[in-house]
């Protein structure tokens, strides 16, 4: 199922203008800076520029009663987990910021933990700049919404088993 949306969207004062497409994966959701935004399986956004900024959001899996969610970006997207206001830079590297996890069939609105246990990635991708945020426990394995500030709701996106996910608590 494909579908597409153009986009205009405002964006967070000092967040670079762009208008973004959406895309889904196995895990996660990928936002790749394009003309239009679009839901589906696999989409390459056409790239007149050097390189288009690419956001995954997810998945987000449920670890010792916490839910952790994911968000990787690669080099040219880096900005952007910082100058949303969804994670802020601290001396050990990422921490949630306005991010915020929501369960719409569960009634669910969530902020982050004020302790952030620690996150081990377990991917090897040297290309991807990830950054964690750690939330109350939900239950079932339905998927999640994402409110990514300056961006969008972020809809579907899934919720694996610890044994899947790409990541552990340390």
């Amino acid at each position: 199922m494909k579908a597409s949306l153009a986009t205009t969207r405002g964006h967070a004062p000092g967040t670079p203008s762009m208008q973004l497409s959406l895309s889904r994966r196995r895990f996660g959701l990928i936002i790749v800076g394009s003309t239009a935004m679009t839901l589906g399986l696999h989409y390459t956004a056409p790239s007149a520029h050097a390189a288009a900024a690419e956001l995954i959001v997810g998945p987000a899996a449920v670890m010792n009663g916490k839910t952790v969610l994911r968000v990787a970006t690669n080099s040219a997207g880096v900005d952007l987990l910082t100058s949303t206001g969804a994670f802020k830079m601290a001396p050990m590297g990422y921490t949630p910021g306005k991010i915020r996890l929501l369960s719409l069939s569960r009634g669910l609105g969530l902020r982050p933990l004020s302790e952030q246990p620690a996150v081990i990635s377990t991917t090897t991708d040297a290309s991807l700049t990830a950054a964690f945020a750690v939330f109350d426990g939900v239950t079932g394995n339905g998927d999640v919404e994402v409110l990514f500030p300056g961006l969008s709701l972020i809809e579907s996106v899934p919720v694996a088993t610890s044994s899947q996910a790409p990541f552990s608590l340390a």
